[in-house]
């Protein structure tokens, strides 16, 4: 339960107006902080300096159904202090008298679908039932206080498999990252074992797969595997090691791709300042022809962003492409995974459904790197757990690492 909502419960008694406000203030604190929660981010205020926070915070307030049921109580119990002026008097006289406790108790059982109803306030690792002793207002105030709101980057060395980063360039061929959108590390045995088999699905590819520990949002898994570094802020982050300014520095030319907005994190500004020298996002590749697919976002659909890419690519080069169609809310598609396939994986059916998308991209991206005529590798690399904000869901899936798999093509010919 989130007990931040006795203050304006309280103040209702005395004004209406001014109760409604503070429950708007702390109803937004509770989804800021929720959040920040599902969508891996170290911090609500990180989650809040990242560009598209509002955004963020606007979809899920107008898409999540269970929200709206949050506001039922505290209006109601506006609306019977406002019409039942009796009712308010007596509730002064009650609170003078120090009457038994009881109608409180019966506000904490309604009040408790903020949290116990919702799943908004549960965690990544904890399948947590009414909670009667939550305050997201005390523990951010609390950590902001403790913490600070950001903390410095750190380096790290989970990323494109531990390999030296340098050298990635010294050997002849282009390489190749791709982040994929909430390609999280299943917990079902099968599940991987099928993932790993669509990864392995063109030889003679030599492939290998790699579980990475991860932490923080999807800008943070960009940084963390283009920069080494542990953070959600991109302008803390120097870009001199980061693998567009190695690139640079071996004479190698740098591109990165993403299917969404450059104005979505700001990625039209920060990615050019960590030395990619071109950046192609939905508004380059329209011209193009690329096709759209309208799910989550009206964006590039992550095959036609794949063929983009290889057309682009040429020996030598590096290029880094971000995938979005996988973003949650989770797509219905023609093709989508039939009953018996998540039978056979031991996977319930909405995390099934994103699996099954991940292996299509998997599977396709290893025939595009054997029928590379350029010799190549390519990591692809997940970039947080699925955030569902259904703990059921989420459990289907490692809190703490996903997966990746290094897709080499040494029989190309170069270009």
């Amino acid at each position: 339960m989130n007990l931040d909502y006795l203050l304006p419960i309280f103040l209702a008694i005395f004004s209406a107006v001014g109760a409604l406000l503070l429950f708007l203030g702390l109803y937004l604190i509770d989804v800021v902080s929720s959040l920040s929660i599902a969508y891996h981010f170290d911090s609500p205020s990180n989650f809040i300096r990242s560009a598209n926070a509002t955004p963020a915070i606007v979809k899920t307030l107008t898409t999540e159904p269970r929200l709206l049921f949050l506001t039922v109580p505290p209006v109601f119990w506006l609306l019977i202090l406002k019409w039942q002026p009796s009712i308010k008097a007596s509730l002064r006289n009650a609170l003078r008298e120090i009457v038994p406790m009881a109608a409180i108790v019966v506000l904490l059982v309604i009040a408790d679908v903020n949290v116990g109803a919702s799943m908004l306030d549960t965690n990544d690792q904890t399948k947590t039932g009414p909670n009667i002793a939550g305050s997201p207002l005390a523990s951010q105030s609390k950590r902001a206080l403790t913490y600070g709101s950001s903390p410095a980057p750190t380096p790290t060395h989970a990323t494109i498999f531990d390999a030296d980063r340098a050298a990635l360039f010294a050997r002849d061929g282009a390489v190749m990252l791709v982040a994929v959108e909430s390609m999280g590390l299943p917990l079902s045995p099968q599940a991987r074992q099928w993932l790993d088999a669509m990864a392995r699905s063109a030889p003679p590819n030599q492939v290998t797969q790699r579980q990475v520990d991860f932490k923080g949002s999807t800008v943070a898994a960009e940084l963390r595997h283009l920069c080494a570094t542990v953070s959600s802020v991109p302008d803390d982050v120097a870009p001199d090691q980061c693998l567009p300014m190695l690139a640079r520095a071996a004479h190698r030319r740098s591109f990165a791709v993403h299917g969404n907005s450059g104005n979505t994190f700001n990625r039209s500004q920060w990615w050019p300042r960590l030395g990619f020298d071109q950046v192609f996002f939905r508004e380059n590749l329209i011209p193009r022809h690329a096709e759209l697919c309208d799910f989550a976002y009206k964006a590039v659909c992550d095959r036609a962003l794949i063929d983009f890419m290889f057309r682009e690519l040429k020996s030598n080069d590096f290029a880094y492409g971000l995938t979005v169609s996988t973003h949650l809310p989770i797509p219905r598609l023609d093709t989508d995974a039939t009953e018996d396939f998540c039978n056979g994986i031991r996977v319930k059916s909405t995390p099934c459904r994103i699996i099954w998308q991940h292996g299509q991209v998997l599977a396709y991206i290893a025939a595009k790197v054997r029928d590379s005529r350029a010799p190549m590798v390519a990591y692809v690399v997940g970039d947080h757990a699925p955030p569902f904000l259904s703990t059921a869901n989420r459990a289907a899936f490692s809190a703490k690492q996903t997966i990746g798999w290094k897709i080499e093509n040494t029989s190309g010919t170069t270009p």
